[in-house]
């Protein structure tokens, strides 16, 4: 398989190991009813060294992993700060990455990659990442994610709308169009993973019910019959001759003899116990069958009913996750006593996702292992989340989580 290379390639390959093992400390006055749930965890600390300290502890044991990396656009202010024993690289320790970096795609890769290797072993076989990236890094993140995980397990690659931005009518020569949505790439660890729930909600016609051909480009000839004077030469027939002949007699008794009392067939079909199927022809057009409503819909990898970003909650971050999304991954791929990992944790989305989905479903235990650098594990995640369980209900009551910080080194590997 072909792999990417970069400068300091062959130095970051194996870094992972060299990480000194160090040890996690809860800072009490920051832990908030750890007695209730002490498996929620807000680590403070560079995320490579947290989740070194964290393997001992939860490898194998994580169910999802999602995580919003740098998209390395030249805008962020972040730098390259792992110590790998390597001149050329040193040079770069401390140093804000932007636009002008000629090694700017390099330095990205070599942060990633440990971090990635160490995700892998604490996921679950059946466990799934979900890792958000726009156009600057996409091309890179799928040859590593291929290189490290496996292209075999590539799940999918989602598509997440971002809000629109106004360009200025005065532009006359537009050299390229804004972009409108960003990617959700989705690895699984094994063969082992799927998916848990996969569905959203319905809205409009999905959820009123509605009509649709019931001809299909399928080519069976036993299903290709004549349906209320229209037999089809090619293509077939959704349903068998006698399944089809029981829903063109079901939409007749309808209108002739229920329309009136249920103007709305949706109305019909749930009186008589959600169960019968309908098939009509209007004029000469094929016939069409009534697709019944439903309260979810199956998802597919367009997400863009959803926005990367949530404005709303502003307050805590520049360009905070949607707490929508968030939920949407985390029931998606998880059941209700999961771990759920962010180790790019930022404002703490992932976090309060995990509170609300234990809110909203009786049964749900999920824990988070959230891991953030400098203050903003305390000064934005603890008092977010700390405000969330305070002000919430009886349900949230029941919650918490312990602050940790990492301790000494237990040993050099």
């Amino acid at each position: 398989m072909p792999v990417l290379n970069w400068i300091g390639r062959e130095k970051v390959l194996d870094f992972d190991a060299k990480v000194p093992l160090k040890s996690l400390v809860e800072k009490k006055d920051l832990s908030v009813n750890p007695h209730m749930m002490p498996e929620n965890i807000i680590a403070k600390g560079d995320n490579l060294e947290v989740l070194k300290a964290l393997t001992p502890f939860y490898r194998g044991k994580v169910k999802c992993i999602y995580i919003d990396p740098p998209y390395n656009t030249g805008n962020e202010n972040w730098a390259y700060n792992d110590n790998v024993n390597s001149p050329e690289m040193k040079a770069w320790l401390g140093k804000v990455v932007g636009k002008e970096d000629l090694c700017r795609h390099d330095k990205w890769l070599c942060m990633m990659y440990p971090r990635l290797k160490l995700m892998k072993e604490l996921l679950r076989n059946d466990g799934f990442i979900f890792i958000s990236i726009d156009n600057n890094e996409i091309h890179h993140l799928r040859s590593l994610m291929d290189e490290i995980w496996g292209r075999s397990n590539f799940v999918n690659c989602l598509i997440v709308k971002r809000a629109s931005k106004n360009i200025n009518n005065q532009f006359k020569n537009l050299k390229s169009l804004n972009q409108g949505f960003e990617f959700i790439l989705v690895y699984k660890k094994s063969k082992e993973a799927y998916w848990v729930h996969p569905y959203a909600k319905s809205d409009g016609k999905r959820k009123r019910g509605y009509w649709t051909s019931f001809w299909s480009t399928a080519d069976r000839p036993t299903m290709r019959y004549e349906l209320l004077g229209f037999q089809p030469q090619t293509g077939q027939w959704k349903w068998s001759r006698e399944k089809a002949l029981a829903a063109v007699k079901n939409y007749q008794e309808y209108e002739e003899k229920y329309k009136e009392k249920y103007p709305e067939l949706k109305d019909f079909w749930e009186a008589t116990g959600k169960v019968k199927k309908f098939i009509r022809r209007k004029g000469q057009n094929i016939p069409q069958y009534w697709v019944e409503p439903s309260e979810k819909r199956l998802l597919d990898t367009d997400w863009t009913d959803l926005y990367v970003n949530d404005n709303k909650i502003k307050k805590y971050f520049d360009t905070p996750k949607s707490l929508k999304l968030i939920k949407r991954i985390i029931k998606a791929s998880t059941q209700n006593d999961d771990i759920i990992l962010d180790c790019f944790a930022g404002s703490g989305t992932t976090g309060q996702a995990v509170l609300e989905i234990n809110e909203e479903i009786k049964e749900s235990r999920r824990k988070f292992l959230l891991i953030e650098i400098n203050n903003y594990a305390e000064n934005i995640i603890q008092e977010r989340l700390k405000t969330k369980i305070e002000t919430g209900g009886e349900k949230l009551a029941k919650e918490g989580f312990k602050f940790m910080e990492l301790g000494e080194v237990i040993s050099k590997e």
